[in-house]
């Protein structure tokens, strides 16, 4: 795990963004996921910064 720390880090990746794909990841359907109670706080807050990080970047990619 810390190798993949020191690699997000290393790119710039957005720690939540990261998160959030791991999450996505490891279930199938990550919406079936967090729909079905099973999901932790910190799970549900770590894929909604995520979502909301990508969202950001993609807003400020096509406005430039």
């Amino acid at each position: 795990m810390n190798e993949m720390r020191a690699w997000v880090a290393s790119e710039k990746i957005d720690s939540w963004a990261y998160r959030a794909s791991l999450l996505k990841a490891l279930y199938d359907s990550a919406d079936e996921y967090i729909a079905s109670g099973e999901g932790t706080f910190r799970e549900l807050a770590a894929f909604d910064n995520g979502v909301a990080t990508a969202l950001k970047k993609l807003k400020e990619k096509s406005s430039k």
